[in-house]
């Protein structure tokens, strides 16, 4: 979704997101209103997962690298998630024919809430 006004999700430090998949390669990508270049975007791909099961996973803000149409930056700057305006997934492979991406839940966490 795109998000006006940005998400301001400083408090937070990952995104965690409870999903099922078929079992390709898929990014999960974020732009922010920081960005300099209207085709770069913040990006990490997604852990391999288990085709056809419910997964729980989490990215913190540190696992994102700043791209330009894919390519990794060669000057990375930390994803600041004080200005968010969209959050996105792409299917990676590029190999046409069916898919499955089901998200259940997107929500943004304090890592040491996890350990509690």
């Amino acid at each position: 979704p795109t998000y006006n006004p940005p998400l301001d999700l400083t408090s937070y430090d990952a995104l965690q997101l409870r999903l099922q998949t078929d079992g390709r390669i898929y990014l999960l990508q974020i732009k922010t209103n920081r960005i300099h270049q209207n085709d770069d975007l913040y990006q990490v791909i997604l852990p391999p997962l288990t085709p056809n099961q419910w997964h729980t996973i989490t990215v913190p803000w540190s696992d994102f690298l700043l791209t330009w149409r894919g390519y990794v930056d060669d000057l990375q700057e930390p994803l600041e998630p004080y200005s968010i305006n969209h959050i996105g997934v792409l299917m990676a492979e590029r190999k046409d024919g069916p898919f499955l991406f089901k998200l259940h839940w997107i929500k943004a966490i304090k890592l040491d809430e996890l350990f509690k």
